[in-house]
């Protein structure tokens, strides 16, 4: 198995300016929403497949880790009895202190796995990350796919790009997504990404392929207040990220006037009314 000097010296990892994302808050902004999701899912369920997490040494890669809240999380339901691998394009938010079955790397989604990594996995694990593939969406999980065992499973998350919110309620969220589908556009991730994936993984043959639709409460609308706030943090800090890269776009997918202004707002809305975040839980058995 490649070691973590070695995989770390031969992957080439975008640094912040590469990454429009990228903050000292980024880590925390992406912990905040690993619990809100969390609280989403039914039965507050971490892994939607039906994988057999009572067996002892599963090996388990997480891919866009950030911080590692997702394998921490996972390692302490499971009792600390698999074998977890995290991987986050931004080596500085990687955590520095975590169990010994727990190891973390910088890796990029757009280079290439180690190759020791084929077939390696009984569960692979990715949330909102496939994005940032770009035009290579399908390349890029088509790497992940290699990577899973046979028989073992994949599961990713990914935004519908879609609101149940009315504009007349949350205009702002309509915004955002304006924003979100221009950024999209821009890096050339398809906008049917939720969509698409689960006709990707059954053309590489994969089987027992699943959709559910998690809609995530953010801010007021949650009806616990602790998650509300931390899901409103959440959202306010990726609209700063996202604010910024729209500047950067040929053409404003909102207006300036807007844009100047749109945090704030947005940060505003959220606290009073809330949003529904829909967030599509896509898993499939190789």
């Amino acid at each position: 198995m490649t070691t973590v000097d070695e995989f770390n010296a031969t992957d080439h990892v975008k640094e912040k300016e590469d990454y429009f994302m990228a903050s000292d808050e980024e880590a925390q902004r992406l912990s905040n929403q690993h619990w809100v999701i969390k609280d989403a899912m039914p039965s507050k369920q971490l892994v939607c497949a039906p994988v057999d997490m009572s067996r002892d040494q599963l090996c388990i890669l997480d891919s866009g880790t950030a911080d590692g809240t997702w394998i921490l999380d996972l390692n302490k339901e499971t009792g600390g009895r698999h074998i977890f691998v995290g991987t986050d394009v931004l080596e500085s938010q990687l955590p520095t202190v975590y169990p010994s079955n727990a190891t973390f790397h910088a890796h990029d989604i757009n280079n290439a796995w180690p190759k020791e990594y084929k077939e390696y996995f009984d569960l692979i694990h990715q949330r909102l990350t496939l994005p940032f593939a770009g035009n290579k969406c399908k390349e890029s999980l088509s790497a992940l796919m290699d990577m899973v065992k046979p028989g073992g499973w994949i599961q990713l998350m990914e935004g519908t790009l879609l609101t149940t919110d009315s504009v007349e309620v949350n205009p702002c969220m309509h915004n955002y997504l304006k924003i979100v589908h221009a950024i999209y556009k821009s890096l050339g991730a398809p906008l049917t990404l939720s969509r698409d994936i689960p006709q990707w993984l059954k053309e590489a043959g994969f089987v027992n392929v699943e959709t559910r639709e998690i809609h995530v409460q953010m801010g007021a609308s949650n009806k616990d207040t602790d998650l509300g706030k931390r899901g409103a943090a959440t959202q306010r800090d990726a609209a700063k990220g996202m604010v910024e890269a729209a500047r950067k776009l040929p053409k404003l997918p909102i207006s300036e006037k807007l844009l100047d202004t749109f945090v704030e707002d947005f940060t505003r809305e959220l606290g009073q009314k809330g949003a529904c975040f829909p967030i599509m839980a896509i898993w499939a058995q190789k």
